[in-house]
């Protein structure tokens, strides 16, 4: 029973955590596009905000191509990163902010609809050791992670066949310490 309230508690989290984002998102790109619309002054007060919604979307690592002259016929180009630009007027860069305003709606919207889809849930729980590791910023596809999720699977499985013997080792263990 424990179980299922764990994971009613992580549902809900998930479901208020995107919605929350998503929300978020649709209103920094208004404001964003109300800013260049010369609707909305001073709309740079917002920059934390959209770095951190372009982050939590996982939209971190997106550049911006440029070429400028620097005089004498001579030409300036290279890259930059979106995020530390957002408001560097250059159509082509504004339309590239809307575009990744866009990827995050996007990321939060099908987080949602993932919520109520009980294939991830199941993929989820299979995977856990490997979201774990994901989450915590390691290369999921390291030998030691696939190991350890090797290991999460025997003992899963060990654990479902002789789960009753299991829980009685368990709980003498546990009288025999506290005597």
């Amino acid at each position: 029973m424990k179980i299922v309230i764990a994971i009613i508690i992580v549902w809900f989290v998930r479901l208020i955590i995107n919605g929350h984002y998503l929300i978020k998102s649709v209103d920094l790109k208004d404001k964003y596009i109300k800013y260049w619309n010369k609707e909305l002054p001073n709309a740079q007060i917002y920059t934390p905000e959209i770095k951190k919604v372009f982050l939590k979307a996982g939209i971190n690592s997106y550049f911006f191509s440029f070429a400028q002259p620097v005089g004498y016929g001579y030409y300036s180009n290279g890259k930059a990163p979106i995020i530390d630009n957002l408001f560097y007027y250059d159509n082509r860069l504004i339309m590239n902010v809307i575009s990744l305003f866009d990827q995050a709606i996007g990321t939060f919207r099908s987080r949602i609809i993932e919520n109520f889809n009980p294939i991830f849930w199941i993929e989820f729980v299979i995977f856990l050791p490997k979201n774990i590791f994901k989450y915590l910023g390691f290369n999921t596809s390291s030998i030691p992670i696939k190991l350890f999720q090797i290991v999460y699977w025997v003992s899963g499985a060990f654990y479902t066949i002789y789960s009753d013997q299991i829980n009685k080792l368990i709980q003498d263990f546990l009288s025999n310490l506290f005597k």
